[in-house]
């Protein structure tokens, strides 16, 4: 009777839970559909009369879950609802044809929708969603803000996405354009490798690399940056004020 060891049982069950039986097994584990969200706050101060509710980008009244905060920062978010609403943002990533220079970008299904979630702080019992902060989840070289320009190489972040159906969206696209306004000139190069569950999954994007040259004319911007729904060790969450 043949044998089978323990290490080429893991490979094989890996490998049957893999989104892409054509994609290489990642090191960190595909972290796609999930079904709650925890975690604890860096250096929270804020006591423990918080809470943390999941709202969407298309509205700001339906609360997706929500959870109380310790004074240690401590939540967890269970049983993350589906949206009501109708979904506006397509799955298949846009962007404007000008300074396009390559576009090999593939959508498993271009009919399929989705909606970001943001992890926003209120008041426990606060039924007006009236924000007083959010909270980020990633590794971030500069905490003191969270946009484009303050990643660096090595950073990422993760999103909370919600899609209506099972999706992949794989391939890269490449820009290149100018800011004559903020006299900055930029160079982006992008790569999508992303399986969506019908429901709430993770996605992750990192910041592979960045370089900022200048001459007389322009300040030049080159980054690569990825998406997948692959989790590199390291994550935290902080917590910033405001919207």
């Amino acid at each position: 009777m043949k044998v089978v060891n323990l290490f080429q049982l893991l490979i094989i069950v890996a490998f049957i839970n893999s989104c892409d039986e054509n994609n290489p097994i990642n090191p960190f584990g595909s972290t796609s559909q999930i079904y709650s969200i925890s975690g604890k706050i860096e250096g929270w101060h804020l006591g423990s009369d918080k809470e943390v509710i999941l709202l969407g980008n298309e509205s700001a009244t339906e609360v997706f879950a929500k959870s109380k905060i310790d004074s240690e920062g401590n939540f967890n978010l269970l049983k993350l609802s589906a949206p009501t609403e109708i979904l506006y943002n397509t799955v298949n990533p846009q962007f404007s044809n000008e300074g396009i220079i390559n576009n090999t970008i593939n959508c498993s299904d271009s009919s399929a929708k989705k909606i970001l979630g943001y992890l926003c702080i209120v008041m426990a019992g606060d039924t007006t969603n009236n924000i007083i902060g959010r909270i980020y989840e990633g590794k971030f070289s500069d905490t003191t803000i969270i946009n484009e320009n303050s990643f660096n190489t090595g950073d990422f972040n993760i999103n909370y996405v919600y899609a209506d159906k099972d999706v992949n969206v794989s391939g890269e696209i490449e820009t290149h354009y100018t800011d004559t306004y903020q006299n900055k000139e930029y160079h982006y190069y992008v790569d999508y490798n992303l399986c969506y569950k019908k429901g709430w999954n993770k996605e992750v994007r990192i910041m592979k690399s960045k370089e900022i040259l200048s001459d007389s004319l322009h300040l030049k911007i080159n980054s690569e940056v990825s998406y997948s729904n692959s989790e590199p060790n390291g994550s935290y969450w902080i917590y910033h004020d405001g919207h």
